[in-house]
């Protein structure tokens, strides 16, 4: 079995929005995600954290914000690519907060 870190990705509007909904708000949004961790046992290594307002480092050293819309990660343990897939097929997670 490996390790492998999922990234997920979200519109910077939809992660704002994150930031200014109410506890309850936010427990209502999460309660999906944790249906899919118990779902999947002892195959999440690591739950993760959400992530955002990232900022890329240059060669050069300086720096500039990303523009990428990482929103999270999670690592897995899954044999390949080919699990990953049905580990995450069970993940149908789509969710709006509003505030």
């Amino acid at each position: 079995m490996k390790n492998l870190m999922v990234i997920y990705h979200a519109p910077e509007e939809e992660m704002s929005q994150m930031g200014t909904a109410t506890e309850e708000q936010k427990a209502e949004g999460m309660k999906p995600w944790f249906a899919w961790k118990d779902s999947i046992g002892d195959k999440l290594v690591d739950f993760g954290n959400p992530l955002a307002g990232g900022t890329r480092i240059l060669s050069d050293g300086s720096t500039e914000k990303s523009k990428k819309d990482v929103s999270g990660y999670s690592i897995i343990q899954a044999a390949d690519l080919n699990e990953t897939h049905k580990i995450y097929h069970k993940q149908t997670l789509v969710y709006h907060i509003n505030p």
